[in-house]
């Protein structure tokens, strides 16, 4: 089944968006940030017109008398120093970043569930999940009527892990004897535990009334139930929806055999265990005896919650997978984990020690974890970091613990916080996202390989504006699954979606992401996914790339020797056309993408996303906004359609080259302080300085050699003016001499 359930057809992909300038330093010791925003501005405005403030240390806010001009909420926070100027049609801000950390991105901008280009909704996702997975058969009346118990010889001789009936088939045959069908078919339909017996003393008034209920409607009914027809009738009314697929069958039989074993061998423990605890009981002499008595009744609780949790599990399973469904499953499958470690507590618990620990910051907590770590002290680190996570919701915290967990091979606990934060309703955390969305693409433990899963927690960090989830998405599309998915080739190549993977891309592209630059310059390389070679495209965004993130970019200089080979390849194609009389536009102009005017000014709509000043804040007249940038937007205009309102201000060509000077003086917020005019003048002004003293001292040998005639002509001077100390000074050979009695 394909993402959309219209008939399949060739969409032509939305043509690349055009990417926002940007440079930051190549260390983390350089914190400068230059931005560079085409900006038209009406007649008779001038660049010094205009006014920069920063709210919020990370929305720059540009205007020019009442209008908005330009707000973007960035990637982290910024000085309030900010330094601008135009050239050329460009407006150029210089900033200070407040940290030295490297910028993943220039913006955070959220997008709009529902509305932004490419987003799936929930009920889309659950449709998709059903095509990955099936519910099981629902559970025969049977079991409920007949409290049978799964004989131990049963389970060793047709659902033991090493046996031909519990390794069913994958490759869609049936099982390879009606013998072993039968006999799965026999555990699965006996797969309900009897626990404490009704008539014993340990049985609740509850259980007893119960059981005898069950009893006399038992009575009332045959007494020859035929459990392996009624499993078949269970299963044929499951798999009547598509009996085309006999490849579900064996799955199905595979997971309710897998129960039929889990339950029996939990139900044989339990069993042994309560014979256990009357023994002890019976023979009990002392304190020792009661701790091992406590001890065996601990164990038996625990047991009897697991057959409680399967039970559980089972039954769900029979719904119609949905994604509240699956997360539904999810909890209980870790619930089991958590209980298989000996643990009664429905949810992970962490107390205070103290009062002083209490008082204490999120951040506070984590830095004491952090302290531990580094000394060595695990179970210390655990307990702040677990603080942290549990009390606060701490980020950090959580991450930390994902990855410690991980290391510790608890799978359980790793799982547990990590899709606790991911999950959390009160704010959405990009990065616990990011995480388990990693987690299903890989299909770890307790996260299986779904696609519809991954896509979902994706999307949950992308609304929060987080590229690396857009640059995931996009990844997910073009390879129509996950990274393990056990789909098969026409599965994956049904879900494929060129559409959705440009889509996404360029969503990351508008919001300056150095990764998103760079998959677009080898997408203009290669000419895959629609995208008509170029080697102007590609340089262009190589480029972009390589100033966003030039310390990573330096490990990618090879493309560039790609690039060079592209221009031939198009100097080649270009000369014959020309020797054929071939006439049109070259390579490069013909693969360019069709791009719209930027007006000068855009009604907002209702269809349209949400604008960067709505996502950082404050009202503004659109009448009079000059025009807004595409990275401020949630989506990408496409050429021939799209929701009306979306503007685009960044023409869809590269910048044109910089003159030398500016166009007009350079403005400065506040104060009238200098702009960045005066700061190049004495840059150069300190380069010739420089270099006149390099000259003087290069000539240290022939000022010595010069000092004698240079004293020779200062002291004709002074006798010519009558206030020489000696003789007078002749010329002899060509050059001065002093005569005898003189200085020299």
């Amino acid at each position: 089944m394909s993402f959309d359930d219209a008939p399949a057809k060739a969409v032509r992909p939305p043509p690349p968006a055009e990417p926002v300038e940007w440079r930051q330093g190549e260390s983390e010791e350089d914190v400068s940030l230059e931005v560079t925003v085409k900006v038209v501005l009406p007649a008779g405005a001038q660049w010094r017109d205009l006014h920069v403030t920063v709210g919020d240390s990370q929305v720059v806010i540009v205007k020019w008398k009442d209008a908005v001009v330009l707000q973007w909420r960035l990637h982290d926070e910024i000085t309030n120093d900010v330094t601008w100027r135009g050239e050329d049609g460009h407006l150029i801000l210089e900033m200070t970043k407040k940290e030295g950390s490297t910028w993943t991105a220039l913006l955070s901008l959220p997008l709009v569930d529902g509305r932004s280009a490419g987003w799936k909704s929930e009920a889309e996702l659950s449709l998709l999940l059903q095509t990955e997975t099936q519910p099981l058969p629902p559970v025969p009346a049977a079991k409920k009527k007949q409290s049978m118990a799964v004989r131990p010889e049963e389970i060793e001789t047709s659902s033991s892990p090493g046996s031909s009936a519990a390794a069913a088939p994958v490759d869609g045959s049936a099982p390879e004897s009606t013998a072993e069908t039968a006999a799965v078919e026999a555990v699965v339909e006996r797969n309900v535990i009897q626990e404490a017996p009704a008539d014993s003393d340990e049985a609740a008034p509850e259980v007893k009334q119960h059981a005898a209920s069950e009893k006399a409607t038992a009575d009332r009914d045959s007494a020859d139930v035929d459990l392996d027809a009624l499993l078949d009738e269970a299963i044929d009314e499951a798999e009547a929806a598509d009996v085309e697929d006999p490849s579900k069958y064996p799955a199905v039989m595979h997971e309710l055999a897998s129960f039929a074993e889990e339950l029996t061998l939990m139900s044989t423990k339990l069993q042994e265990l309560r014979d256990e605890a009357a023994k002890a009981t019976a023979a009990t002499t002392g304190e020792e005896d009661d701790a091992k008595i406590k001890d065996l009744h601990h164990q038996i609780a625990i047991i009897e919650r697991m057959i409680q949790v399967t039970h559980t599990v089972r039954e769900t399973r029979t719904k119609p997978q949905t994604m509240a469904v699956f997360r539904e499953i999810q909890t209980y499958d870790l619930l089991k984990s958590r209980l298989n470690s000996g643990s009664l507590d429905d949810e992970e618990m962490e107390a205070f020690a103290s009062d002083e620990e209490r008082n204490m910051t999120p951040h506070e907590l984590f830095q004491h974890g952090v302290t531990a770590l580094r000394e060595g002290q695990v179970p210390v680190a655990l307990h702040f970091l677990r603080l942290g996570a549990i009390h606060h919701d701490h980020q950090m915290s959580v991450g930390l613990l994902h990855r410690m967990y991980t290391e510790l091979r608890a799978p359980a606990k790793a799982a547990y916080f990590i899709l606790r934060r991911a999950n959390s309703e009160r704010d959405i955390d990009a990065a616990s996202n990011v995480v388990v969305a990693e987690l299903f693409d890989r299909g770890v433990r307790h996260f299986p390989p779904l696609l519809a899963c991954a896509i979902h927690y994706y999307q949950r960090a992308a609304s929060v504006g987080a590229t690396s989830a857009m640059i995931g998405l996009a990844q997910l599309y073009i390879q129509g699954g996950c990274s393990r998915s056990l789909s098969d080739d026409e599965v994956r190549e049904a879900n494929k979606s060129p559409e959705l993977f440009q889509t996404w891309l360029n969503h990351a592209i508008v919001r300056g992401n150095p990764d998103a630059y760079f998959i677009q310059s080898t997408l203009f390389i290669s000419g895959e996914n629609g995208t008509a070679k170029s080697a102007a495209n590609a340089a262009k965004f190589f480029d972009l790339a390589r100033k966003a993130n030039p310390a990573k970019m330096q490990r990618a200089a090879g493309l560039l020797a790609r690039i060079e080979e592209l221009k031939k390849e198009e100097a080649a194609g270009a000369s014959s056309s020309d020797l054929r009389g071939a006439s049109g536009a070259s390579p490069v102009a013909a693969s360019r993408p069709a791009t719209a005017a930027a007006p000068a000014a855009t009604p907002a709509t209702a269809s349209a996303p949400t604008s960067p000043a709505t996502v950082a804040g404050g009202s503004q007249a659109t009448n009079q906004r000059l025009t807004t940038t595409a990275a401020g937007q949630g989506t990408v205009a496409q050429v021939g359609g799209g929701a009306g309102g979306r503007v685009r201000a960044m023409e869809q060509h590269a910048p044109a080259a910089r003159g030398a000077a500016p166009l007009v003086a350079t403005t400065r917020r506040q104060g009238g302080m200098l702009g960045s005019r005066w700061k190049s003048t004495w840059e150069r002004t300190a380069r010739w300085s420089a270099m006149l003293y390099f000259v003087y001292a290069l000539s240290f040998p022939l000022r010595v050699l010069a000092l004698p005639y240079f004293y020779g002509v200062v002291q004709s001077f002074k006798d010519a003016i009558g206030q020489g100390g000696g003789g007078s000074m002749s010329s002899s050979g060509g050059g001065f001499g002093r005569k005898p009695g003189g200085m020299f």
